[in-house]
């Protein structure tokens, strides 16, 4: 084991001179205590078959690093083994590269919790003394529509909440995994039906927790649970027990929980403040008085006062620094500003609430002439609410104060209206729209109504 002759590249390797490892010896490198025989025998197998071997050795500096030896055994004049020589190189980083690819082949990237794959390899080949075996199912309620609305971005902050909340939860010895997407399961060992429960309450309490301390980002989550005590049964139908109880669960509350979460949503959009405090109820008066002259149905009626309120709930994705931008935004900005007509439409989607004015939502800048996004719908193919919507909404930013700019006098936004009348504005209701704005000082409420 002692070290006769070492070149420059050797004790580069290692971070001792020649001198100190003639001191130290091979087993002075080694990280595990010194067995001289068990060590020496190691060398010898592998010098004996020519095969290299690959040492863990402890550098000076105290890092552990790993060493590739081809060896070739010397002999005496006897024939007996007096010792090897060899090549020797570091592959230290190609064994780390190798252990970082087993911890991804395992492991989910996004919350470092196990993957499918580890997941179902644990349910193939179960210990009986496991047992009783309990899997946990859990669904993370709304994720797609924090995506759509808000950003990948924010959807994976709900998906490490979650996977925060149930390691801390779970007992240590743990299958924790995220199955992909929106689902996770867990796997908990000698676990009895009680336990189970006292776990799935744990979580439960979590997470009301997290909502308590980030209302803006609720979790809402979705739990099935099974139980078997029964080693001869194979684990894949637990799994699909538990999976139904999960479904059940969702069946039961995925509804509310999306009303929640579209609430939410607009209460973030409003905090935001994009126009002024009152924008909406402005708004909502000068459609209904435009709709009023119109003579629309009274189902048109509803649709249009809800959309009057929440045509820009797809701001919500909007960045800040496009949304509350001074100046001109760039053709970048542009196309990222138009996405909130489809995110608006998806969010209201997912709520019962708001389904009726969804197709509403996404056609609102639809233009006369065809031009708008994000359909390219023209004239009268574009639903009447949208329209009349469209001239209340021009009429609101030209006549109320904004940060970069003043606001208009009527007579000015009228003859903005009877511009644009034709391509970008129904002509009809753009001209309702100029007669009330010109002969009724109640139909804005804005300070500049000279």
């Amino acid at each position: 084991g002692s070290v006769v002759f070492c070149n420059d590249a050797f004790q580069s390797m290692t971070g001792y001179s020649g001198e100190q490892l003639a001191a130290l010896g091979l087993l002075g490198l080694w990280h595990e205590p010194p067995q001289e025989p068990r060590f020496l025998q190691l060398l010898d197998d592998y010098a004996a078959r020519g095969q290299a071997v690959v040492l863990t050795i402890r550098h000076r500096d105290g890092t552990i690093r790993y060493i590739e030896s081809s060896l070739t055994r010397l002999y005496g004049a006897n024939g007996e083994v007096i010792g090897y020589s060899g090549v020797t190189r570091d592959v230290t980083d190609r064994r780390q590269a190798e252990a970082q690819l087993r911890y991804l082949s395992l492991h989910d990237q996004l919350t470092g919790l196990y993957n499918r794959r580890y997941f179902e390899e644990q349910l193939a080949a179960p210990e009986a003394d496991s047992y009783p075996v309990a899997i946990v199912v859990l669904d993370l309620d709304g994720l797609k529509l924090v995506n759509d609305a808000m950003g990948h971005s924010q959807g994976d902050k709900l998906l490490l909440s979650l996977a925060d909340i149930l390691q801390r939860c779970t007992d240590e010895g743990a299958v924790v995994a995220r199955l992909g997407g929106d689902e996770f399961a867990l796997v908990l060992w000698k676990c009895s039906s009680g336990r189970c429960e006292e776990i799935v309450t744990r979580i439960r309490r979590a997470i009301k927790q997290h909502n308590q301390d980030v209302p803006s980002l609720p979790l809402s989550v979705s739990i099935g649970a099974a139980v078997s005590h029964d080693p001869s049964s194979l684990l894949d139908g637990l799994y699909r027990r538990a999976d139904d109880r999960m479904l059940q669960d969702k069946l039961c509350s995925s509804i509310s929980a999306k009303g929640e979460l579209v609430d939410i949503l607009m209460a973030t959009l409003a905090e935001r403040d994009f126009y002024t405090h009152n924008h909406a109820e402005r708004l909502e008066a000068m459609c209904l008085r435009i709709a009023d002259r119109v003579g629309i149905s009274s189902s048109e009626r509803s649709n249009l006062m809800l959309l009057a309120k929440v045509h820009d709930l797809g701001k919500v994705g909007i960045p800040d620094s496009i949304l509350q931008k001074p100046g001109p935004l760039t053709a970048e900005e542009w196309e990222i500003m138009r996405q909130h007509s489809e995110k608006g439409y998806r969010i209201a989607c997912a709520s019962p609430r708001l389904a009726p004015v969804a197709s509403l939502i996404r056609c609102h800048h639809e233009r006369w002439d065809g031009s708008g996004y994000p359909l390219g719908l023209a004239a009268t193919n574009i639903p009447i609410e949208c329209r009349i919507l469209a001239i209340s909404d021009a009429l609101d930013a030209m006549t109320s104060q904004r940060p970069y700019r003043r606001p208009v006098t009527r007579s000015e936004a009228a003859a903005e209206l009877q511009r644009c009348a034709g391509t970008q504005f129904d002509p009809e209701l753009a001209g309702i729209a100029c007669e009330l704005l010109l002969q009724d000082e109640a139909f804005t409420s804005s300070d500049q109504s000279k």
